[in-house]
């Protein structure tokens, strides 16, 4: 029969401890917890005790989390392996220190499971509900340091609703590759999707994103260099480059509606993914400019989407749709 205190003591000295010295002070914050007055780990209820006591220490620990939790990771293993102590602890996922990575996390993690509370997030990360808070004020630009990749602002847009969150569109920020000849063939990419009715200005958008994030020095390569090189048009990344000089940055890092136009099929796409009605001018067959209250976009094949107006299935050619919009006041 072993008390905690006396385990802590015993894994202080063990091998395992020696490389963590200056940083085993959270050990000593766990011997003011309920667990440590239990006269022996191996119980049932010792090791539900120490789960909940270590997380909570975690939680409340107000220096590096990750080097908290690296250390009990390692005083759990150091139970197990000694004593034959198997405690199930739910650690979080990723390393909550690291404030950019917490919040691309918590944003992904909310497009999956929107009906999470704050202190949903905050259990599992094992961080203050106010570090949760800031998280969504950060992401949202509403801070004095909103988020910045490359320079440029990145902000995203969401809801909270009766205590669950609603995005407008799913994010996901774009970090470049790491060699030129990955981003050209990216770009080329893009330069293809960019005259297909429909992603036109999805395309074109995410290739003035990218642009934006290279150094003066990598555009000047891939112009003056990889183009007469490989034969690419020069003439269009020259205009690219043209457009992004004259940006700002809350015109990078566009949500799905802000990627959208009245012109073409330029919201049909998103409204096709996110079942969204619109409203359709198309040139009909006899050269007629039909107005489509379009209730649902029902489906997509390459030039074309079938539309629900009326209860009637009607198929489009993308090429023939002139003007589009999410109601019948933004095409007036």
């Amino acid at each position: 029969m072993i008390s905690v205190p006396e385990t802590i003591k015993a894994f202080c000295k063990s091998a395992q401890a020696k490389y963590m010295k200056g940083n085993l002070g959270v050990l000593k914050e766990l011997e003011k917890a309920p667990c440590c007055e239990m006269p022996d780990v191996s119980t049932l209820d010792a090791k539900e005790c120490i789960a909940l006591d270590i997380r909570a220490t975690i939680k409340s620990y107000a220096r590096c989390k990750d080097n908290a939790i690296r250390i009990f990771q390692e005083y759990i293993g150091f139970l197990k392996s000694n004593y034959g102590c198997n405690i199930d602890i739910d650690f979080p996922p990723i390393p909550v220190s690291i404030s950019l990575e917490r919040q691309m996390y918590i944003l992904k993690l909310l497009q999956d499971r929107p009906e999470m509370s704050v202190e949903d997030v905050s259990e599992l990360l094992l961080i203050s509900e106010r570090t949760v808070e800031a998280d969504f004020a950060k992401l949202k630009g509403l801070d004095d340091d909103p988020l910045q990749v490359m320079g440029q602002r990145l902000v995203v847009e969401f809801d909270r609703t009766n205590g669950e969150i609603k995005f407008p569109s799913t994010v996901h920020p774009l970090f470049l590759t790491n060699n030129l000849t990955q981003i050209i063939s990216l770009l080329e990419g893009l330069k293809v999707q960019e005259v297909k009715p429909g992603f036109e200005n999805y395309a074109r958008n995410s290739a003035k994103t990218m642009w934006a994030q290279l150094s003066d020095y990598a555009r000047n390569r891939i112009i003056e260099i990889c183009c007469p090189l490989l034969s690419l048009d020069a003439a269009w990344y020259k205009e690219l480059d043209l457009e992004v000089s004259q940006i700002v940055d809350k015109d990078l890092f566009l949500s799905e509606r802000q990627c959208s136009r009245i012109e073409g099929a330029g919201c049909v796409l998103d409204c096709l993914k996110n079942q969204k009605s619109c409203v359709v001018e198309y040139l009909s067959e006899d050269e007629k400019v039909d107005l489509y209250q379009v209730s649902k976009v029902t489906d997509y094949n390459t030039g074309s989407v079938w539309v629900d107006v009326d209860g009637r299935i009607i198929e489009l050619e993308l090429d023939k749709i002139l003007r589009s919009a999410y109601s019948i006041e933004e095409l007036l």
